[in-house]
């Protein structure tokens, strides 16, 4: 099919090709290793302090 019957261009769409930017993880996956793992452990410690205060506070004076 064309844009007119003389010929010309085909009437189809063409988009043009999607390309993100290249994000920092990949540049820099050092620093953002050790920033996961200090987050992570960072949510590991709040848990179990919360843990430790219900098992050592809570926990007794609801027993008795």
């Amino acid at each position: 099919m064309t844009r007119n019957g003389n010929g010309g261009e085909p009437m189809t769409y063409r988009e043009e090709p999607h390309v993100h930017e290249p994000s920092p993880i990949h540049e820099e996956s050092n620093g953002v290793v050790g920033y996961a793992a200090i987050k992570y452990t960072a949510i590991v410690v709040i848990v179990l302090a919360i843990l430790a205060f219900i098992a050592w506070v809570i926990l007794p004076r609801l027993t008795g």
